[in-house]
């Protein structure tokens, strides 16, 4: 070879000998080990968790702490529990920014508890198993009030120790358990102890703290091997308030009662004053939800009335009310019967009811504007008058007075009709609220006041004409009520007869029920549309559930070949239908289905399938 193309080639060849003398066995220089981009392999290298997922324990509950990882199109994280080698699923998890949190409600007490993350891609197909060791907190036995709740307004409370193993567990106010109460563990895994006294706090500021632990028994004299201790912060929540029982800051005379509130939970002791300087004198009495009597200032002017409750903690509190004496010019009164058809209030009889609305304390109820024949008598929101004459129209006059005020003069008018018999329903009552679509049984009384008058026969009305009734002095009907697409109200009559063979007399009286209706209905398309094959058709509608009946659960829209369930609103409902391709012009029937408690109803519409133009085809 030449000598000059030889000295061109060793760099080449000393290149090449390197490189055969770095794949000899034995050589030194060992290429660098490969990087793994996937910490879900289960051949990465180290063990650190790539969630770096956390459990910490407190307060009865497992929080759970993680790094969301990025670049793996993850779509779900999931929280798994795991007990003896299986997973056990908690929840499933949108990726958010930051930091995630998953809050475990009811961790397993007195023992280990273990957890994991796995994660889901768009499909839900999991990634790799983790290779790493699932995170651990130590949950102890967890103490609980019974009620759940971590407020507390009574001293002695009844207290629930939950351990999953032991023998039995302690609770005490102190860290120490040197005066703990001791239970049994059952085998619900639960130590129940009833009433344990907090002890006495200086004031609703101090926090009561219990503490519980569990023990096991390992016999043979040997001492009792303890449980991690666990701790419930409890809040104390004193702060009575005191109102009227009917809500009002108006008063008829100078003493109320007065309602205190959480039905006084935790009061010992109350008193009441007309200044917060004045409570220091007043006498204590023991503490109960009703406060009857309590003395105002005889004034009509505004006062306020001053409560100080002791707590079974032995702390105090204190609350007042404002109140004014009532000048009766809000007062109201009107005769309790139904109006009809034509704005009056028709009475079979001459003893008339008479519902009253005042914060008075007497009043007078005449037919006479003078009230000559009408003393002053004790208040009360329902009374009645005794009409004296002919039948015919008549003014009723009403007045009210208070310990301070008197009320104008009231009017209202009521027409007696002159029948010598009366007619009541008893079920349904004036204003009820009735289902439609059901069955009902209407029901009530008549009665003649003519003994030679017997009562002979008793119709009802409920909208198709007079039909008689079963029975006279007991009278009942069977009501289909009807299906309407609202709300609706309905009137209903009963007229009752009494006839001595040659002359008779009747009764009559109607109320007014409103009819509520589980409703379903398809506003769009309208029935009979035409509907384009292979259009995506929005189909929308109206739902309403019973009046007070249970709230709608569902809306379901049959189609077919499909059943199309709406998203909320369900009030306002819609669903799209991929309409079927095709080439035949045909009839399909939409129907609509709302779906409340036990209850449901439909509503269906005819629409005509059309092929479509051949320019508006939707390509498929």
């Amino acid at each position: 070879m030449n000598p000059t193309r030889l000295r061109h080639a060793l760099p080449a060849l000393f290149c090449l000998l390197l490189l055969i003398a770095s794949l000899l066995p034995g050589c030194s220089n060992s290429p660098e080990e490969p990087v793994f981009a996937n910490p879900f392999a289960p051949g990465t290298p180290g063990s650190a968790d790539p969630f770096e997922l956390r459990a910490l324990y407190s307060n009865g509950v497992v929080t759970l702490m993680w790094t969301p990882l990025t670049g793996f199109d993850i779509a779900k994280y999931v929280v798994l529990w795991v007990y003896q080698g299986d997973n056990y699923e908690l929840a499933r998890l949108d990726p958010a920014a930051g930091a995630m949190t998953y809050i475990v409600e009811h961790p397993v007490p007195n023992i280990t508890n273990y957890y994991r993350i796995r994660v889901l891609d768009e499909y839900n197909r999991p990634a790799a198993e983790s290779h790493v060791v699932p995170a651990q907190v130590q949950v102890p036995p967890i103490v609980k009030l019974a009620n759940g709740q971590t407020q507390v307004r009574l001293r002695r409370q009844n207290v629930v120790v939950r351990a999953a193993v032991g023998d039995y567990a302690q609770v005490d106010t102190s860290s120490t358990f040197a005066t703990a109460s001791q239970a049994d563990i059952g085998a619900d895994s639960t130590a129940h102890f009833p009433l344990v006294d907090l002890g006495p706090r200086p004031s609703a500021s101090a926090r009561c703290t219990l503490y519980a632990r569990a023990a096991f028994d390992l016999g043979g004299g040997q001492p009792p091997l303890w449980s991690e201790t666990d701790r419930l912060i409890l809040t104390i929540q004193f702060n009575p308030t005191i109102i009227r029982p009917d809500s009002s800051v108006t008063v008829a005379r100078p003493w109320t009662d007065l309602v205190i509130s959480n039905q006084a939970a935790g009061v010992q002791s109350m008193r009441f004053a007309n200044s917060a300087a004045g409570l220091a004198d007043a006498t204590w009495q023991p503490g109960a939800p009703l406060a009857t009597d309590v003395p105002l200032l005889d004034t009509p002017l505004p006062q306020t009335v001053h409560a100080e409750f002791l707590s079974e903690f032995g702390f105090t509190r204190t609350a007042s009310l404002n109140l004014r004496a009532d000048d009766l010019s809000s007062a109201t009164f009107h005769i309790a019967l139904p109006v009809n058809a034509s704005g009056h209030r028709i009475a079979a009889t001459p003893r008339i009811p008479i519902r009253n609305r005042a914060r008075a304390t007497e009043m007078r109820i005449s037919q006479h504007p003078g009230f000559a024949d009408a003393p002053w008598v004790p208040y009360a929101r329902d009374a009645e008058i005794l009409l004296e004459g002919e039948p015919g129209l008549y003014l009723i006059y009403a007045w009210f007075r208070n310990h301070w005020f008197e009320s104008a003069i009231l009017i209202d008018h009521v027409i007696l009709s002159g029948a010598s018999l009366e007619v009541v329903f008893l079920h349904p009552l004036d204003g009820q609220v009735v289902r439609g679509g059901t069955a009902l049984e209407i029901a009530g009384t008549a009665a003649t006041f003519d003994p030679d008058y017997p009562l002979t026969l008793v119709e009802v009305h409920t909208g198709d004409g007079w039909q008689p009734a079963a029975g006279t002095t007991y009278w009942s009907a069977q009501w289909a009520v009807p299906r309407y697409n609202a709300d609706t109200q309905h009137q209903l009559g009963v007229r009752a007869i009494a006839s001595d063979g040659d002359d008779e007399h009747s009764g009559i009286a109607w109320i007014t029920v409103t009819v509520s209706q589980l409703a379903v209905r398809i506003t769009a398309p309208a029935a009979g549309a035409q509907v384009p094959r292979g259009a995506d058709l929005v189909i929308s509608g109206t739902a309403s559930p019973f009046l007070g009946g249970a709230p709608l659960d569902s809306v379901v829209v049959v189609v077919p070949g499909a059943r199309l369930a709406a998203p909320p609103p369900l009030a306002a409902w819609s669903v799209t239908w991929d309409v079927p391709t095709g080439e035949a012009d045909e009839p399909a029937s939409l129907t609509a289905w709302a779906y409340a408690g036990g209850d449901s109803v439909s509503h269906q519409i005819e629409v005509q399938l059309v092929a479509a133009a051949e320019g508006k085809r939707r390509a498929r």
